[in-house]
């Protein structure tokens, strides 16, 4: 148990402190590159550089976190896997998962085809 806690306290050090630190030292010198290379027309490259850096990190982390909600979200549903099957009629035949004429290899993918359809999803 304490490997798990000083594995999960080395990776936060190395993606919340060490890796943010190399990237902004690497920006740096890019802006300051741009700055030297193109004198004063460098400056809006740079703050452009920079927004787009910006948004782009933004559009990762909320990616991260929607993936991180749909892993837990999915947990809540597999807890309950018999009594979720029979509410989205999700049929189970011993090798593969069915559902509206669809066979499945794995149970999400048939829950999750379930859920989107939209005769189930007022149900659900």
């Amino acid at each position: 148990m304490s490997n798990n806690l000083a594995f999960r306290i080395c990776k936060s050090l190395l993606m919340d402190l060490i890796i943010p630190w190399i990237i902004s030292a690497i920006c740096i010198a890019v802006f300051f590159s741009i700055h030297v290379g193109f004198g004063m027309i460098g400056w809006p490259i740079c703050f452009l550089l920079f927004l787009f850096v910006c948004v782009m990190r933004d559009k990762m982390r909320k990616e991260a976190l929607r993936e991180k909600a749909a892993v837990l979200e999915n947990r809540i549903y597999y807890s309950n896997e018999p009594n979720l099957m029979e509410q989205l009629g999700i049929q189970f035949n011993g090798s593969y998962y069915t559902y509206k004429g669809y066979d499945y290899d794995k149970l999400e993918h048939a829950i999750s085809h379930a859920r989107h359809d939209s005769g189930h999803v007022k149900n659900v």
